[in-house]
């Protein structure tokens, strides 16, 4: 499994339930990681699901995390799936070629202990922000990809890799 999130030095990654910022770069880097070569899927919880104005990611399996059971999958087109056990997603692995989660706070958080890499991009601008990326990626190892400038502003886009048991023998 995998994450990907765009943040703020400061790690933050929203404000009010929005991205507080517009990166065309970052949106074109997030949809072909997310996208793949068709057969990937990501997770996400129910508060980023309304702020992408309740569709899903074209090209991509969506999976909305919710404790409510009366969201329905047949409410919504065919390639989104309402889900409540962290099981069951932790299943798609077998399923798909790439499992992305994509947020928000509390859903990074509660897959950090399954993601084996994470693609960061750090965008140097201040804006307001209220949520933020609570996953721990100091043991990982640092690859960078690649920095550019977008109307002014530094964005650094990164990969994160978790140690393996074997790294620690």
């Amino acid at each position: 499994m995998k994450a990907i999130v765009c943040m703020t030095p400061m790690k933050g990654i929203g404000f009010q339930n929005k991205i507080p910022w517009k990166s065309k770069e970052d949106l074109k880097h997030f949809k072909e990681m997310t996208t793949g070569k068709g057969n990937n899927a990501v997770v996400m919880g129910y508060n980023t699901f309304q702020s992408l104005g309740y569709r899903g990611l074209p090209n991509r399996r969506n999976f909305v995390m919710t404790r409510n059971p009366r969201h329905r999958s047949d409410a919504f087109k065919n390639d989104i799936v309402f889900e409540s056990s962290v099981d069951n997603i932790l299943l798609l692995n077998f399923i798909f070629d790439d499992v992305f989660i994509i947020g928000g706070e509390s859903i990074y958080k509660q897959f950090e202990p399954y993601c084996s890499e994470v693609y960061v991009t750090v965008i140097h601008n201040s804006c307001c922000v209220d949520t933020f990326f609570p996953m721990d990626l100091k043991n990982h190892k640092k690859e960078k990809i690649k920095t550019i400038e977008e109307n002014g502003t530094q964005l650094d886009f990164f990969r994160y890799i978790k140690p393996s048991p074997e790294d620690y023998l």
